[in-house]
């Protein structure tokens, strides 16, 4: 009898382990904070905070060891959940573009290598969007806006990220997401590009998987530069003012299953980088469909390379040292006649000081078929 009530109590004096919160927060004061920031210093990890409709702009300053900037919510808590109550219902950020030369103001902030997810609600118009210093976030069915051309969407140094079900409205220059080494694991499913910027930014990021995204309109679709690796899968790029896809100093990257038209390059690949790919069309360029730069190698086959406007399909420059061999057999090229296809290619058979070749016999004679559907199927996945 005296063991049973001595076990008890110790049942009873044992802590309990606290279970997450939730914290809401409403502008009109129904909730349990008018603002996000306050609501974050009650929290603790694990917790939720919801947030409700209007538009939330207020900024307090946030220190990090080599600058003090203003931010709008500095997250200092692991594990933390913010759920809006919509896009464009839920606004983080000023209605006009904010922040002076010199200053970066932000909407999330995050120093401490924390673990977060923002879901269901639009970011806008302060100079970063979100800065995330490592650690794991996740973006959900959110809009990101921004109207100047040092504006950065989502950044910078990510242990993972994914960007899921967003949209990125880019203006003036402005940037959707840039990663900085040493990020990796990164994804970006089912986005939106549009606007006058840069789609995506990789710099030295191992690891970056882009899938089931559109980039419409844009001055460079995504770049990936510096060693960069990755794939990009299911894509378009719809007209983009400059470049479609570049990259360059020995990135690496596989595509598959991506289409292009109407950039003035569809794609750039420079600098010892190398590209693995099939099943891509690329068509209606205004300069150059694809441009090969530097020592750049690539293998691509089961696809549709149309020449542009100016009749350039494949273009190198620039290949100065060791002889490349590039790999585009089993492309279709709009045409059955190889005269006309090597008039479309600019390699050593133009000029011997380019130190590279183009392969592109054996070629179709037709549209590719693939395992599962004909390239016109796969174009009509893009309409």
């Amino acid at each position: 009898m005296k063991a049973t009530i001595v076990f008890t109590a110790l049942i009873l004096l044992a802590p309990v382990s606290a279970q997450p919160a939730t914290w809401f927060v409403e502008l009109d004061g129904s909730g349990d904070f008018s603002d996000i920031q306050p609501a974050v210093d009650a929290a603790a990890a694990g917790d939720t905070i919801k947030i409700g409709p209007g538009r939330f702009d207020t900024f307090r300053p946030f220190t990090a060891p080599a600058w003090t900037e203003e931010v709008i919510v500095g997250v200092t808590k692991d594990d933390l959940t913010f759920i809006g109550s919509g896009k464009d219902v839920t606004i983080v950020g000023t209605s006009q573009p904010y922040g002076d030369p010199g200053e970066d103001p932000k909407s999330f902030c995050s120093i401490g290598s924390f673990d977060c997810k923002i879901q269901d609600l639009t970011i806008e118009n302060v100079e970063e969007g979100i800065y995330w210093w490592e650690g794991n976030l996740v973006v959900e069915d959110c809009v990101v806006r921004g109207n100047t051309i040092t504006y950065i969407g989502i950044g910078s140094w990510f242990d993972s990220l994914m960007v899921n079900d967003c949209d990125f409205e880019l203006n003036g220059g402005a940037i959707g997401i840039t990663t900085h080494p040493p990020s990796g694991n990164i994804s970006v499913l089912s986005c939106t590009f549009l606007g006058y910027g840069i789609g995506i930014g990789a710099i030295e990021t191992n690891g970056i998987n882009v899938e089931g995204c559109q980039f419409e309109n844009l001055a460079v679709g995504a770049q990936f530069d510096y060693g960069t690796t990755g794939s990009l899968s299911n894509c378009q790029f719809l007209n983009s003012l400059v470049i479609g896809f570049e990259m360059s100093y020995n990135s690496y990257v596989e595509i598959h299953d991506v289409y292009f038209t109407g950039s003035k390059e569809g794609m750039r690949i420079s600098s010892g980088s190398d590209l693995i790919g099939s099943r891509v069309v690329i068509e209606n360029s205004t300069g150059i469909s694809i441009l090969l730069m530097s020592q750049a190698y690539v293998n691509l086959t089961e696809s549709h390379i149309f020449p542009s406007i100016l009749d350039k399909a494949v273009w190198a420059q620039g290949f100065l040292s060791e002889h490349v061999t590039q790999d585009f057999r089993g492309n279709y090229w709009g045409t059955s006649d190889p005269v006309a296809i090597a008039a479309m290619i600019q390699d050593s058979n133009d000029d011997p000081s380019i130190h590279t070749t183009v392969l592109f016999e054996p070629y179709s004679g037709e549209p590719v078929p693939t395992e599962q559907k004909s390239f016109g199927s796969i174009k009509a996945m893009f309409r």
